[in-house]
């Protein structure tokens, strides 16, 4: 009896087992992402998770459209981050010009073998990009404003535009491999970041104590804002409160242009005080220097625009360094230009 009982039980135990196995195939072909799919095929994933994907297909303005639809859709939560890998695709553009704007949580991407412009590659959460052989131009302010760390411009560029890699904070380095066709560049193709240029085989090595030190942070209402009519609202947090109410000043200052002043606004510091507040203070009255950059940019884009960034400084001298900026467009203009 106790082994016909016996019997049963491994039966049953290998019957368990079996089904469980069975599951846990079945889900792991759901879970399971293919490594080469069309646009179309991407999208209808659920993307809620870590991922990397391989696309074949066409890319057109349709298809671009419909991929930023997908990956910036917040109804289906967090999306992301995606490595996107796009060299095995075609262009219907003769052209073979890459034109993508406005996607996040990509992470990385790998662009088309046949890529030869670059006008826009925007992505705002890009940390890495692998340009390919043969890619000839990369147009003004191509990789604007993104995260790049890092970015190896293939030999076969024959020119770079106005700030391509500008405003990108995390860019440490560009390699250009000594690129022979580099005097026909942009004079400020790398304008507004602070990435090493490698040449040849040069590598990276990263400073030891690069940390700017700072006491406190600056909030602006907006971060973009329009010069002519937008008013701002400022907030200064300090990390330790005064101990004494004194008059100070906020200097403002232009972080595209060498730390240029760009304005001042006295105020009045409270003792015991972490928290000082602007409101509704006239953009307009922020300025930017006429140098030989502020004219190229404002000829070549049609505007020019302050990156503001502020420091403290008490009546008794000391000046803290805050943390924060916003953009201010479409400063005044001199006479000269117009």
């Amino acid at each position: 009896m106790s082994n016909y009982f016996s019997s049963h039980c491994i039966i049953l135990l290998c019957l368990f087992f079996i089904f469980e196995g069975l599951l846990f195939a079945q889900d792991s072909k759901n879970s399971q992402v293919p490594t080469t799919m069309t646009i179309a095929e991407f999208c209808s994933l659920n993307l809620d998770k870590e991922m990397s994907v391989k696309i074949k297909d066409e890319i057109s303005a349709e298809t671009i459209h419909t991929l930023m639809i997908t990956c910036n859709d917040t109804d289906k939560g967090k999306i992301g981050p995606i490595d996107l890998d796009l060299s095995d695709c075609s262009f219907k553009n003769t052209e073979c010009n890459l034109f993508i704007t406005n996607l996040k949580n990509v992470r990385t991407l790998v662009l088309p073998k046949t890529t030869k412009i670059i006008t826009f590659c925007r992505l705002s959460d890009l940390e890495d990009v692998v340009l390919p052989n043969g890619l000839e131009k990369i147009e003004e302010q191509a990789f604007f404003r993104t995260k790049l760390k890092s970015i190896a411009i293939p030999e076969s560029v024959q020119y770079i535009g106005e700030l391509a890699f500008g405003d990108n904070e995390n860019l440490q380095y560009i390699k250009t491999f000594n690129n022979p066709h580099k005097a026909k560049w942009s004079p400020i193709w790398n304008a507004w970041n602070d990435a090493k240029i490698l040449e040849g085989d040069a590598d990276f090595i990263p400073e030891e104590n690069n940390s700017k030190e700072t006491y406190g942070t600056i909030h602006f209402s907006k971060r973009d804002c329009q010069m002519a009519f937008d008013t701002l609202d400022m907030e200064v947090r300090l990390d330790k409160a005064p101990e004494t109410s004194q008059n100070a000043v906020l200097h403002f200052y232009d972080a595209h242009n060498k730390d240029e002043s760009a304005g001042d606004i006295e105020i009045k510091v409270q003792k015991g005080k972490k928290e000082i507040a602007i409101k509704d203070y006239p953009a307009r009255n922020f300025y930017v220097s006429e140098t030989d950059d502020y004219y190229h940019i404002y000829n070549r884009i049609g505007e020019y625009w302050i990156k503001l960034c502020c420091k403290l400084e008490f009546s008794d001298g000391t000046t803290l360094p805050l943390e924060g900026f916003c953009y201010i467009y479409e400063a005044p203009m001199p006479d000269s230009i117009f």
